[in-house]
């Protein structure tokens, strides 16, 4: 039992170092401010993949011929890093903010809330926007003629605080993934 006793504080010790190099690795310290443009009026999905920290969603129509995504905030080094790697073809982007996979500890304590502004072009209408994260409140706001789908999945615990009455006119789906609350509304 006195060689074990040796072990276990080692072992937890090396797990107790673990969790703090990850969650201080993953502190939002770092300005991030990347522009997308995309010209099809059919745009067959946008993206956000991995976040842990707090998201600001925002779908504005506009007059422009074509649709301008925005990503700003303050995110971690390996963020930034992943955001340089987003995938853009002629009717899609993804945008990782972090990789897939096992995550040792997590927390949207403390973190920057990142915001994604979608400004769609006038004839533009998209199939999907997938906003799949780990951790952080999300908040989405759409035009006030959004009468698409809300495909919105939640984790144990979390709440959907708020979604719009739908009709489900429009071939557009908001899917989310969350495992913190979610609210959506819909804005002028």
């Amino acid at each position: 039992m006195k060689k074990i006793i040796p072990l276990i504080i080692v072992f937890v010790g090396f797990f107790a170092v673990a969790i703090w190099v990850t969650l201080n690795n993953a502190k939002t310290t770092l300005k991030v401010s990347k522009d997308w443009q995309i010209e099809n009026t059919t745009i067959k999905k946008i993206a956000l993949e991995g976040s842990e920290q707090p998201l600001n969603i925002i779908v504005k129509r506009t007059e422009e011929e074509s649709t301008q995504v925005h990503l700003k905030g303050k995110v971690s080094k390996s963020s930034r890093n992943l955001i340089n790697e987003s995938k853009q073809s002629d009717n899609s982007l993804t945008i990782p903010i972090s990789k897939k996979g096992f995550k040792l500890a997590i927390s949207a304590s403390g973190k920057a809330t990142l915001t994604l502004e979608i400004d769609l072009g006038k004839n533009t209408n998209f199939k999907e926007l997938l906003i799949d994260t780990w951790v952080g409140e999300i908040n989405v706001e759409v035009p006030n003629e959004f009468d698409g789908n809300y495909n919105v999945k939640l984790g144990d615990g979390t709440k959907l605080l708020e979604v719009p009455k739908t009709n489900k006119t429009m071939d557009s789906t908001i899917t989310i993934d969350a495992y913190s609350d979610v609210k959506i509304v819909k804005k002028d």
